[in-house]
Order: C-alpha cells, then structure tokens, then sequence
C-alpha cells in the first residue's frame, strides 16, 4: 500500500516537473519575443535620462512650469515652495514665480548660474579687431587690462569687425556705443544682427575734456563676470503700453534699478513696442532678472552683462 502511494507521488511529482518545464519553456520564448521591446524601453529611458542631465536649470524651470500649467494641477508633494511655484506660474506673478523657483534649487543644491543663460568663456588668448582711429586705440588700451595676452588686428569696417568676431576669427571687436546725445543704436543694432554680446564698457574723453564717448568691447561669449557693479543691456517685445508697465513693476520687485529704457513702435508687428534697458541689478538679483526675460518677456534677448571700466 505504501510503495504505491509512494509510485503515485512520484508519478505526480513527474507531471509537474515536465508542466514547470513547460511554461519557463513557454516563458522563456515569450521573454525572447519580448526582449526587442524591452531593449528598446531601456533606451529610450537612457535617452530621457541624458536629456534630463542636459537640460540647464533655465530649461528645467520652463518645463516644470508648462507641466504644471498643462496638467492643471498644484504639486503639493510635502513642499511649499513648488506649491508657491505652481501658484505663482498659474497667477502670472512672474517674480513670486523666479523667487519660488531659486528657493527650490537652493534646497536641492542645484541652482541658476551665469553660465545657464548665457554664454561665458574666457580665451587664452584675447584677439581684438576695431576701425582704428585715435579714440579707438584709447579703448583698447582700457580693455586690455581685463584680456589675457591680447592681440590686434585693424579692420576696414566696423560691419567687417563684427563679422570677423561672428566668424570665429577674432575674439572680440570694439565698436562705439554712446555718445553725449544718447545711444548710437546702430552699432548696438550691428551687434545684436551678428549675436554678439556686450563684454565690457569704457569711457573716452575727447581732446578737450568736456565731451565723451562710450566704447564697447563685443564678443560672442561673455567675460567672466566677478564682483557687484554689473550692468544688463536688453532688448523685449510688448504688444502694449500696459504690458511694458508690468515689466517695469516686475524689475522693481526684483530689486532691478532700470538705468536708461526706451520703446518704439515695432514694424513688424502693428501695435508693439520694441523696448531696450539697461538695467543695474544688484547680484543677488541679477540671474532672477536674466530669467525673467528670457521666459516671461516676449523676444527677451539679452545685448550683454558687463561692467564700466
């Protein structure tokens, strides 16, 4: 009686050794059917998690701020701060937004740099192109003493200087900037059609004495900006008077003492306003600002963070 039982178990035992067999036979052809697909999940979560890791804090914030705005929802995970961050995206409190946001990075250890808004770069050796003439010559020697090992070479042109530089064959260029009757817009404008930057600011007396002109010292890059003192040129768009006021009260509300600002209609878009400031911020303000303009301003462009030497 015993020895059968013990042959039925055995039996039994047999029936589900070969069923087990079976499905990881099974399985294991559905895992190869399968393994493609999920070589490819795995790439593609490589590739987002690349992407992540490039994204700069700027273009984290601008997509957190769409996420949030597109989901209708308030992240409340623990935080008050991305709850205020929510908050103040959807209110359209542009300030409350960029404070909210800065705090957050702080807490992560991550946060804004120069560097993520704009391009800085320093060369190991400075070449500088100009039209020479004999105030041109005193610039340079002013922007010399913040270039290491600087070399010249003199253009026929100051449109020819600023394609030089945009061309990669020169580094900076030194065009004139303002004069005693305000700023000479056509070299800015020049400047800003080949993307160059404001890199430095310095200031030529005339031979008698009682006049004086600015000259600026253009890159493609920015210099390195150390210390206080750091002033902001910048050009947006407003499609109204009432928008530019609330540009202005946001510069206020981020400590943003605007130095000089004009508007004037823009062609291309009846109605608008194209407005240029500059702009002194203290430091602690200055990358809130940048942010702003570049996310909040219609066609925010930045023409240079720089000092007056």
């Amino acid at each position: 009686m015993g020895g059968a039982f013990v042959t039925q178990m055995e039996r039994d035992l047999a029936v589900l050794r070969e069923n087990t067999s079976l499905l990881s036979r099974r399985l294991l052809r559905e895992t190869e059917k399968r393994l493609p697909l999920l070589e490819e999940l795995a790439n593609l979560a490589r590739q987002e998690s690349r992407m992540e890791e490039d994204l700069s804090p700027l273009a984290r914030m601008r997509r957190a701020a769409h996420a949030m705005l597109a989901t209708d929802n308030l992240r409340t995970d623990g935080s008050a701060i991305t709850h205020t961050l929510a908050e103040a995206y959807r209110a359209a409190d542009c300030a409350a937004y960029i404070e909210a946001y800065l705090s957050l990075c702080e807490m992560q250890g991550e946060g804004l740099a120069v560097a993520d808004l704009l391009p800085v770069a320093m060369p190991s050796a400075a070449r500088i192109t100009y039209v020479r003439n004999a105030y041109a010559d005193e610039a340079y020697e002013d922007f010399t003493a913040l270039l290491p090992e600087p070399t010249v070479q003199y253009a026929d042109s100051f449109r020819e200087a600023c394609s030089t530089v945009a061309a990669g064959e020169a580094d900076f260029c030194i065009l004139p900037y303002r004069s005693s009757a305000g700023l000479l817009a056509s070299f800015a404008e020049m400047a800003a059609h080949h993307s160059l930057y404001i890199c430095a600011l310095c200031r030529v007396f005339h031979a008698d004495g009682t006049d004086a002109t600015h000259f600026a010292l253009y890159g493609r890059a920015l210099l390195p900006p150390e210390g206080d003192g750091m002033l902001l040129r910048c050009s947006f768009l407003c499609p109204d008077t009432e928008a530019l006021s609330k540009h202005i009260c946001a510069a206020a509300m981020l400590g943003v003492e605007l130095q000089e600002l004009s508007a004037e209609p823009y062609a291309a878009s009846e109605g608008s306003l194209l407005c240029k400031v500059t702009a002194f911020p203290q430091k602690e303000r200055l990358l809130p600002w940048l942010a702003y303009l570049l996310v909040f301003a219609d066609g925010g462009a930045c023409h240079g963070l720089y000092k007056e030497i």
